[in-house]
């Protein structure tokens, strides 16, 4: 296996791909390439826009307010805020990461900014806190087979909905893809069962004027073991 780095893809045929640094018969073609896919593009799709994410890095030396005792991942739904999204504190080396997610449908680019500061200043972290890094994640599933080019994990648009977590659905579909190359007759089962809980769970989330009671039941539903079992089984598991 020959691998080449620092190489933009230009463009592909049935038969080749083009890239900054020349020209390549084409086998097979897997986009792997996330939430920005050139290849999912060059396809004719639609980004696959369904979250976006915001963060901050504070340094350590600086943090204080609420989030100054937080040691570990921690994570807060605020559903005033952020709809089904939820915002989150990551400690690092060095620095604490401060971001929230919420889905692109619910929230335009300038309402999650705005609903960031909010809470931020909720956190008694003044201003922003430091630049300001912004996100795209793919929810948004549109086939993964286009003959001999795939898609796959956010390429594909297979990242959760909820969570905007990724690296699940990257590794079935890795793993499924290849399956698919070696055996042309073989359709992939995990792959469309997580697309069908990413539907399923799409809906729930965007359709908030029949939902909306829920999400603010929500954070007293799941302490409910039975619920919170099945609705994790559903919709995120």
């Amino acid at each position: 296996v020959q691998v080449r780095l620092g190489e933009r893809l230009v463009g592909f045929d049935r038969s080749s791909v083009t890239t900054s640094k020349g020209r390549y018969r084409l086998g097979y073609l897997v986009g792997a390439d996330g939430a920005s896919s050139r290849v999912r593009r060059r396809l004719g799709l639609e980004s696959g826009l369904k979250m976006r994410a915001l963060q901050i890095r504070v340094p350590s030396h600086l943090v204080s307010g609420r989030v100054g005792a937080v040691k570990e991942p921690t994570i807060w739904f605020d559903t005033a805020l952020f709809g089904s999204g939820y915002a989150w504190a990551f400690p690092a080396p060095g620095e604490l990461r401060l971001g929230c997610g919420a889905s692109a449908e619910l929230l335009r680019a300038g309402e999650l900014k705005k609903a960031f500061r909010t809470w931020l200043s909720t956190m008694d972290i003044a201003g922003e806190g430091g630049p300001l890094e912004a996100g795209n994640i793919g929810c948004d599933y549109r086939g993964h087979r286009f003959g001999r080019i795939y898609l796959a994990g956010d390429a594909a648009g297979l990242a959760s909905p909820v969570t905007g977590e990724g690296i699940g659905g990257a590794l079935i579909s890795g793993a499924e893809v290849a399956r698919e190359i070696v055996d042309p007759a073989y359709r992939s089962a995990s792959i469309a069962a997580l697309v069908s809980k990413h539907r399923r769970t799409h809906d729930i989330l965007v359709h908030r004027n029949i939902c909306g009671p829920l999400y603010a039941m929500t954070s007293w539903l799941l302490r409910i073991p039975r619920v919170r079992k099945a609705a994790f089984s559903r919709y995120i598991a």
